[in-house]
């Protein structure tokens, strides 16, 4: 019997619907050794954790799906295409879907766009924290957004401190977050309020002071 061509196989199959066409692939290699097809993904950019689906064939016995090198959870949702978590770790760069059977790679680079900035959870009223500081803060410090303009404690504006920073400080003075070196460059010490003010009323200075520096 005439042995039998390549591209004669490459008929039956499709004749018998077992080949899928796809771009950037040969969809007679994919029917024939059983390998991974990928022919395409969406969206082409992505934010970190945002879902990734991806098309192709033979997604049969998928072991890994990897985003730049970074493994991805991942769903087979059919033969024929994945749904994949894209790693919070990810950079931008090729897709790569490896069965059982070999692995393929993107011919297209996935680009992953920046993660949004965590959002700090503020614990005290901001609004109220105002007030309370230009009443018991502006005399020593420089901030902008309560107007003050002290000059015996550290500016504020720009300062970046975390509000559990901050709350530690109004309760038990400003040496209490300080290295002695900083302090030293100051010629008075930051009164503790932990007796005179509650502590909603502390937590309402430091919402006010971090809202207004971050």
């Amino acid at each position: 019997m005439p042995a039998v061509s390549r591209f004669h196989q490459f008929l039956v199959a499709v004749t018998l619907g077992t080949v899928v066409l796809a771009a950037g692939g040969s969809a007679l290699a994919a029917a024939t050794t059983g390998k991974p097809l990928l022919s395409h993904f969406s969206p082409l950019s992505v934010k970190p954790l945002a879902t990734l689906t991806i098309d192709g064939t033979n997604f049969t016995g998928v072991k890994t799906v990897k985003v730049d090198g970074v493994v991805a959870k991942f769903k087979v949702a059919s033969k024929t295409k994945i749904t994949a978590i894209v790693p919070s770790k990810a950079k931008s760069g090729k897709v790569i879907v490896t069965t059982a059977a070999g692995s393929v790679t993107s011919k297209a680079t996935l680009k992953v766009l920046p993660a949004a900035p965590a959002t700090a959870t503020v614990i005290g009223n901001a609004a109220a924290g105002k007030a309370l500081f230009i009443a018991h803060c502006s005399a020593c410090h420089t901030l902008a957004a309560a107007g003050a303009e002290g000059t015996l404690g550290p500016i504020l504006n720009g300062a970046s401190l975390t509000e559990a920073v901050l709350i530690k400080a109004i309760t038990d003075g400003g040496a209490s977050v300080m290295s002695p070196a900083a302090a030293g460059e100051y010629s008075t010490t930051m009164t503790a309020y932990g007796g005179a003010l509650s502590t909603v009323q502390i937590d309402d200075i430091a919402a006010f002071v971090y809202n207004a520096t971050h």
